[in-house]
């Protein structure tokens, strides 16, 4: 499990919760709209990468190029 898959947990507890709230809401504004579809995909609705690709009409390793450019976004955001 990746940094981001941990702060996406919708069980973290709820000291966490505003925290992993605002770095997640960071993240999404600066998304392009693609990689928000990705993002509400992958962490709302718990989607594999197969299941992804399939909803953006791509394949699973563009799904998984759109997953790496998301983490690395959302590692900028933690520096």
């Amino acid at each position: 499990m990746d940094y981001l898959d941990q702060v996406a947990n919708p069980y973290c507890n709820p000291e966490d919760a505003a925290i992993c709230n605002d770095l997640f809401e960071r993240l999404y504004q600066v998304c392009t709209p693609r990689e928000k579809r990705f993002l509400v995909l992958r962490y709302f609705y718990n989607a594999s990468l197969k299941e992804i690709a399939a909803d953006l009409n791509i394949t699973r390793r563009t799904a998984n190029n759109i997953k790496f450019k998301v983490q690395k976004k959302f590692s900028a955001l933690l520096v």
